[in-house]
């Protein structure tokens, strides 16, 4: 499994995670975060708590990664968009805004 994530295989890594712990899931999508590995972070987000999703959305925003941000922002719920809207608004970072006037 570490090699195919290490290779960005994301069909065989995503074959082999089924029998991850949330909490394995959590530390490999921090880590394809870190990586740039979207194929697997997008694959991944799904099965994450809504609060490591909040975390890897705010990392997200606060590196203006806004291809991460836009996958991340599906799993977020109504009130969290809002806030990002809000604060996308205030810092002046029209493409987030933009992207979340949508939701």
């Amino acid at each position: 499994m570490e090699q195919a994530f290490n290779d960005h295989r994301t069909d065989v890594f995503m074959n082999l995670c089924n029998d991850l712990t949330s909490e394995q899931k959590a530390e490999y999508a921090n880590r394809a975060y870190e990586n740039q590995n979207l194929d697997i972070l997008s694959n991944l987000i799904y099965d994450l708590p809504h609060d490591q999703v909040l975390s890897l959305a705010q990392k997200a925003y606060d590196d203006q990664r806004i291809r991460y941000f836009e996958i991340i922002v599906y799993e977020l719920n109504s009130a969290d968009i809002a806030k990002f809207r809000t604060q996308a608004k205030k810092d002046g970072r029209n493409e987030f805004y933009s992207m979340l006037e949508d939701y």
